[in-house]
């Protein structure tokens, strides 16, 4: 259970937020501001008030960040993005509860007990939670779309993964208990964090999975800053991206590690325009994966194998996620427009003499989204997430020369090839899908104007890619 200092941390989180805007430039504010809150408020803790989202470390900070923009501002920066189709995601993504609910009015019958049909209410609150959720992609399409704003957040992500790999590195030498020490409780199952005779990290943000595919971030972000020779605080790139590899090795996840050790060398030594045909690929696949899992296009068993010849810890532990998501999906192909809604209708229960319990386990946010609010909702979510990939791919002949935005994207990916089997969906990750999606109307006409100038005009300086101190 959280202690007082779990809700008092999330009760100043405001007045910290007006002092990193009073303290800090507009941009960089909005970035630390959600970037923070990822890394420090406590995970399972909020305020419970009726007709409104749970206010906990991702609704806080989101109404805050929003409010001080607003306040802080001196210019209109605030606009909705000019693309029909991201508007159009946008409203079906922020409507889609309301025609779930519609969809769902029946309770769910048990042996000894039901789950309660979708209010009225229930979907105005889900649509409450949507909109909070959209106001780091709104803010990060507003304010964070240029070069040189990628640039920047390309630095906040080194800056915070040094920051973290201290407490991090003495959560896997001492075993994690920064949350409990500081919050009051564990944030689940402390066997989880067992992990080859030592311990996964946990820090603040509720699961050692959590921790490292941030710090896999962290790394490719400083990978970005290496190709383009961009040092921090003076310290060698090389030797930033040398120590979080070896956090992210320490972090002790398979997955992370995996996705460190493939597309890190890719970023530093590819190509921009082969990286933009792979990682646009890589969307594709991600927002047909529920058609394409059902199908049996994708090779799990495949997968499965190749996992069993290297762990089988490993290999057991992905089994069952497979048996669960087989079995969730195809709860879901019941009813596959607008999904099973909230309440936990989206589960699977076991039923008999001895009582209902939830026979189901949802681990990857692809299933949770396809189970709640079907494909509809999944198009919608996974259309914004991935919407950036497509919108760089049609002006990659005009990208050769923007690794930060290159960078970036790879950033994103990572990040978005983890909600495929975990729960790392988080206000950054909207705010980077916003920052990225929004570089159409910005960056890519400022590029063709700089190639259609003559030989020795000046660069545009949202396209340089300085060093930052």
């Amino acid at each position: 259970m959280p202690n007082k200092i779990a809700y008092a941390a999330l009760l100043l989180w405001p007045i910290i937020t007006i002092i990193l805007f009073q303290a800090m430039p507009l941009r960089r504010a909005l970035i630390w501001s959600l970037l923070g809150a990822y890394m420090f408020l406590p995970v399972r803790t909020g305020f419970d008030l009726p007709g409104l989202p749970n206010l906990d470390k991702s609704t806080i900070p989101n109404v805050c960040t929003l409010v001080c923009v607003v306040l802080f501002s001196r210019e209109k920066y605030l606009r909705m993005p000019k693309s029909g189709t991201v508007v159009l995601l946008m409203a079906i993504f922020f409507i889609s509860p309301l025609l779930t609910g519609f969809n769902n009015r029946d309770p769910i019958i048990l042996s000894q007990s039901s789950i309660p049909g979708m209010t009225m209410y229930d979907s105005l609150s889900a649509m409450f939670t949507q909109a909070c959720t959209l106001i780091p992609f709104i803010l990060g399409y507003s304010l964070l779309s240029r070069s040189s704003d990628h640039q920047e957040v390309l630095r906040a992500l080194v800056i915070a993964g040094l920051i973290y790999s201290l407490p991090t590195l003495w959560e896997v030498r001492f075993s994690p208990q920064l949350h409990v020490q500081l919050y009051g409780f564990f944030p689940h199952e402390f066997i989880q964090a067992i992990r080859s005779n030592g311990y996964r990290a946990i820090v603040f943000m509720g699961h050692g999975l959590l921790v490292s595919i941030f710090t896999c971030m962290c790394l490719l972000a400083a990978v970005g800053l290496w190709r383009q020779k961009v040092a921090i605080r003076r310290v060698p790139p090389p030797a930033v991206a040398g120590w979080l590899s070896f956090v992210l090795v320490m972090a002790k996840s398979s997955g992370a590690i995996m996705f460190g050790t493939i597309f890190a060398p890719m970023l530093l030594f590819m190509r921009a325009r082969p990286l933009l045909t792979i990682m646009t690929g890589l969307a594709l696949v991600l927002l047909t994966y529920p058609a394409l899992r059902g199908t049996g296009i994708i090779p799990v068993k495949e997968i499965l194998s190749a996992t069993a010849s290297v762990s089988q810890d490993r290999a057991d532990s992905l089994g069952i996620r497979i048996y669960n998501e087989e079995n969730l999906l195809a709860k879901a192909n019941q009813r596959p427009f607008f999904g099973w809604g909230t309440w936990g209708r989206n589960q699977i229960y076991a039923t008999g003499w001895t009582g209902d319990g939830q026979a189901s386990i949802t681990d990857g946010v692809w299933i949770i989204v396809v189970g709640q609010y079907g494909w509809v909702g999944y198009t919608a979510c996974f259309g914004l997430l991935c919407g950036a990939f497509l919108i760089a791919y049609r002006a990659r002949r005009t990208l050769g020369n923007a690794y930060a935005t290159i960078s970036l994207l790879m950033v994103l990916m990572v990040n978005l090839l983890d909600l495929i089997p975990n729960s790392s969906l988080n206000p950054f990750t909207w705010l980077l899908a916003g920052s990225l999606s929004g570089l159409s109307p910005h960056m890519i006409r400022r590029v063709r104007r700089q190639r259609a100038a003559p030989p020795g005009a000046p660069i545009s300086e949202s396209l340089q890619p300085g060093k930052i101190a």
